[in-house]
Order: C-alpha cells, then structure tokens, then sequence
C-alpha cells in the first residue's frame, strides 16, 4: 500500500516538472516572436493540466480496484476464522447444556422446589447463551457471501445449522413449559421423557461439529 502511494506522488511530480519544463520552453522558444500571445500558451497548458489530472485519478482508480479486491479477500477469510472459531464456542456450549440437562433428570435424591427453580434457571441461563450464539453463527456463514468467500462443504454447513436450530427449539420447547408450568416437578417428568430426544439431537450436533473440524483450506476458498 505504501509503494503504491509513493509511486503516485512520484507520477504527479514527474507531470509538474514536465509542465513548468514545457512552459520555460515556449518561452525561450517564442521570446522573440511577435504577435505570438502567451495567454494562449497558458490556455494550452492548463488543458494538458488537466488531461494530465484526468489520467492521474484514472490510473489511482485502476490501482485502487487492485488493493481494494485483495482487501476484501482478506477481511472474508478474517470472517470465516471467526466462524471457526464460533463452531469451537457452540461445542463447547452444546456440552455444558447436554450436561445441564443430565444433572436435571438424574437426581440421587428428590430436590426441593427451590432448588429445582434454581436449577431450571441456570439451564434457562445457558440456553439463551447458546441461542445467541447459534444465530451470531448463522448471520456470520450467511454474509461470507459479501466477502467473495465461498463456503466448500456447504452440505456439511447446512447439516450443522439444521442441527443446531434442532437442539435450540427443542431446548426452547423445553424450558417453555417451565415458565407455563407452576408445577415444576411435572416440568422435571417431562423432560426425563424427552431424554432420547435430547441426547440424539446433541450427538448428532457433535458429530456435525467434528465433521467440521478440518483443515481451514478445505472449507473455504
């Protein structure tokens, strides 16, 4: 980038010099001469001034299109780390909730209802976490598109995204019969219901996860 603006400051002196060197030529050309008007001279000049300007920002825009690209690029794979680096996030969220969840149904003894409203919200509290972070990763995949990023394995994507709006509804669906139901212990038999549900759904989003986990260039180009 700094060459590029040297070597246009380089060309615009270049021209100026060229101009004053044609100028002092005129005149010691046509000192003598007479019925010669130097208005038309200056006239002349200021027309090549200006064609010489015109031909300057046509050659900085040709540059400019030639950084600009690279830049994009750039700032689309500097997106799509971060998607990577998202998908690590959601793993490492996805546990924690799965794990919440089987600390919930499997009680060695049977809880009080304080402390299963205290467990309903800590899971509630790591699911909005998830959620947000499950469509902060979806906006991001969608928009690589802007960067001229195109995605590899887009079937591998779609499985992924499919899968994670999979769990978060069911995790949703869930914690939305807590809030409507007054009895929680009839809250906690329902979720125990739900258990192979819940546990195929989060094998299948560790498996999409990990089919995901390769090598960067393998994913986008």
């Amino acid at each position: 980038m700094e060459l590029k603006k040297t070597n246009f400051t380089l060309l615009g002196i270049i021209v100026v010099l060229f101009i004053v060197a044609v100028l002092v030529l005129i005149k010691v050309l046509f000192l003598d001469v007479k019925g010669f008007e130097w208005g038309s001279v200056t006239d002349w000049v200021s027309a090549a001034c200006n064609m010489a300007m015109a031909g300057a920002a046509v050659y900085a825009a040709y540059n400019a299109k030639d950084w600009i690209s690279p830049k994009i690029q750039h700032e689309g794979f500097k997106q799509a780390s971060m998607c990577m680096a998202e998908m690590v996030q959601l793993r490492i969220l996805q546990q924690h909730l799965v794990s919440s969840y089987r600390l919930r149904i499997i009680q060695v003894r049977n809880p009080t209802p304080m402390e299963l409203q205290d467990a309903f919200k800590r899971h509630h509290e790591l699911w909005q976490e998830f959620s947000k972070k499950v469509i902060d990763f979806g906006t991001r995949c969608e928009s690589l598109q802007v960067w001229n990023i195109s995605v590899l394995q887009t079937d591998k994507f779609l499985l992924l995204i499919k899968t994670l709006n999979r769990v978060n509804r069911l995790h949703s669906d869930m914690l939305r019969q807590y809030n409507n139901e007054s009895n929680l212990y009839n809250v906690l038999l329902s979720w125990k219901e739900k258990k192979d549900d819940v546990e195929n759904s989060h094998k299948l989003l560790a498996q999409s996860i990990k089919d995901l986990t390769v090598d960067f260039d393998t994913l986008f180009k």
